[in-house]
């Protein structure tokens, strides 16, 4: 009875205390982006937001601005996603609710951003496509502010490598809206015209994984090979799409963990009377290379596909025997062919790209050197150190930050909800 007893007290002095809503709109959170997102925001509010209560159910998200389901002033903060003023923007203006908007829109419409880096992730595009054989690039994407950036951080980081300027395909709100045959027949025209005008090796960087999916099938349309001919990189790193088709897509991968930990940081600020900066931008991951951009250069097909299957599940922990189920062939022969095309053994490969996917970690000071090893796929902290200083020269620590002060400190903890004491019995 006594435990039962407290029990019920502990509920009850935890129900004092009022909950802040905290509503959530992303339009479809089953997207990798949005969920990243989430987890970030939930990661924040562990911490330093124990009042913070969200929606349960998933299907939540879809309905909370339908009317009558949630109303907007029961929520004391909000995250949305909008490309364009509409009637719940101005109606969140007007109840001054906190706000903070995921998405980069058209125009300011006075609710403060935080999102990736549209430009430098168009950089991040032309340096992964910085290689010698491709001598024209396009890029792909739609209408709108955000595509317009990444165009223009693709061509000016062209430039000053000294390439041409890319070509590009803009994609109206009409044909957004209409059937997927209208994107794919443009497409088709754009590239059949670039390679009839420019028989070159292409290099197409699109705004997003389900654009660079359409360049796949406008490619099987027109028998062209991926990546010898035409080379293409994605963005968001959507792996359900990047993996759909019949060759596995590169990508960049904004780092929306983080966009989702500067929102709730950004947010909690806005809650607590806190100013907060219009526009926060958030640099992107490392590429992730598939076989649509894999070492164009090679000729032996069976390398190039290996290195495919080696970028692929190089973060696995993959084996080189592991490597024969995907491919026909014998590992002597498999060793033999690697050593001609690039001088250096698969299990060499292996360890390189797990290097590679290891600087972005460094760099971001994200993680001790035992959790990236795992994350990378090295079986241990020590095999990870080892091949670090075998590759560079250096042990890990030399690429990690000068300053060891975490991204985002800890904000002044809410008071400690505790049960009210025991009394001891009368005597």
């Amino acid at each position: 009875m006594t435990l039962r007893g407290d029990r019920l007290l502990l509920r009850n002095s935890y129900s004092k205390v009022k909950q802040k809503r905290i509503l959530i709109e992303f339009g479809l959170p089953y997207f990798q982006q949005a969920r990243d997102r989430i987890r970030g925001i939930l990661d924040y509010a562990r911490r330093n937001c124990p009042d913070w209560e969200f929606l349960s159910d998933p299907f939540d998200f879809f309905q909370a601005f339908q009317p009558g389901f949630l109303p907007l002033e029961k929520a004391d903060g909000i995250f949305l996603t909008a490309y364009r003023p509409n009637a719940t923007t101005r109606e969140i203006l007007e109840k001054r609710i906190p706000a903070i908007n995921l998405s980069r829109p058209d125009e300011d419409f006075g609710i403060p951003v935080v999102t990736a880096d549209d430009l430098l992730i168009g950089r991040t595009a032309a340096n992964h496509l910085d290689m010698p054989v491709i001598t024209e690039t396009l890029f792909i994407g739609p209408e709108g502010l955000r595509s317009q950036l990444r165009l223009k951080g693709f061509a000016t980081r062209l430039q000053e490598l000294g390439k041409k300027p890319p070509h590009s395909l803009i994609e109206v709100d009409e044909i957004r809206q209409g059937t997927a045959m209208r994107r794919l027949k443009l497409i088709i025209s754009a590239i059949k015209r670039l390679r009839q005008t420019r028989p070159a090796r292409l290099g197409v960087f699109t705004f997003s994984d389900s654009f660079a999916h359409a360049v796949t099938k406008a490619c099987a349309a027109l028998h062209l090979a991926i990546p010898h001919d035409v080379a293409i990189l994605g963005c968001d790193n959507e792996q359900l799409v990047c993996n759909l088709g019949t060759v596995p897509l590169s990508s960049i991968p904004p780092d929306n963990h983080r966009v989702g930990l500067l929102a709730a940081e950004r947010l909690h600020d806005l809650m607590q009377g806190r100013p907060v900066p219009p526009v926060t931008l958030i640099e992107p991951c490392h590429p992730i290379e598939r076989l649509s951009t894999s070492h164009i250069e090679v000729e032996d097909p069976v390398v190039a596909k290996a290195l495919g299957v080696i970028r692929e599940k190089a973060s696995t922990g993959l084996r080189v025997y592991e490597m024969l189920d995907y491919l026909p062939i014998s590992r002597r022969s498999l060793e033999t062919r690697f050593r001609k095309a690039l001088g250096r053994s698969p299990h060499e490969e292996i360890d390189r790209v797990r290097i590679d996917l290891a600087f972005a970690r460094l760099a971001r000071n994200d993680g001790t050197n035992a959790k990236i090893a795992i994350d990378c796929g090295f079986s241990s902290a020590t095999h990870f150190e080892q091949a670090f200083r075998t590759h560079t020269g250096h042990p890990p620590s030399h690429y990690r930050p000068a300053s060891s002060e975490k991204k985002l400190p800890k904000k002044k903890p809410a008071p400690a909800i505790t049960a009210p004491k025991k009394r001891a019995p009368a005597v």
